[in-house]
């Protein structure tokens, strides 16, 4: 198994040990703990590709939408990217990375006041993006901020249940067609299907 202390600790030799040691230590006050329990050797090649490139990837501006069913690995490989990024210095520091879920940023809306900066990190991970449980407001409100990111060319990866089939026919309404432009657009997006059954050990009643 090689998990994410392996890859900081195999990083490039500029990187001391003490600051090795403090990446370490910080990274799970950064991404949740149960997604840094991942196994490079256990993603799928065109993760791992994604992983090589990251550098390349935040540095163009480009996002990433991982797609797929509950369980199959989303949100592991939106944290495995993370890691990734910080390896292969693609971002300058910690600071410069936030996973946070969709419905804390929902939550974070309030009075017209983002309480929850998600437009400055160079890499933002949204996850488990869905429908059906934000207000207009809050909906408008996210459009508003997820296309300044947009506009600014800030990478930004998104997890989601939702097929890019779901995702186009969400197109057709007016309320959502503005974002789903953006997250549709394949030249700013790169569209990751994961398939398969769930991962997690679930056991049958």
């Amino acid at each position: 198994m090689k998990g994410y202390v392996d890859l900081i600790q195999d990083a490039d030799s500029k990187f001391t040990q003490a600051w090795k040691d403090y990446l370490i230590y910080s990274m799970e006050r950064r991404i949740p703990a149960r997604y840094l329990k991942f196994d490079v050797e256990k993603f799928p090649e065109q993760v791992n590709k994604l992983a090589e490139s990251i550098d390349k990837i935040v540095e163009e501006g480009k996002g990433i939408v991982f797609s797929g069913a509950v369980g199959t690995g989303k949100s592991m490989s939106a944290a495995f990217l993370c890691v990734s990024a910080i390896v292969k210095r693609a971002v300058d520091s910690l600071d410069d990375i936030l996973f946070v879920s969709y419905a804390d940023v929902l939550n974070s809306f309030i009075d017209d006041n983002i309480e929850l900066d998600i437009i400055s990190p160079k890499l933002l991970v949204i996850d488990d993006y869905g429908r059906g449980y934000e207000s207009e407001y809050h909906r408008a409100m996210f459009e508003a901020v997820f296309s300044k990111r947009y506009d600014m060319m800030k990478s930004t990866i998104i997890t989601t249940n939702l097929s890019r089939k779901e995702m186009l026919e969400m197109r057709k309404s007016p309320e959502y067609q503005r974002l789903m432009d953006r997250i549709l657009d394949l030249e700013s997006f790169l569209w990751i299907p994961l398939k398969g059954g769930t991962k997690r050990r679930v056991k049958d009643e």
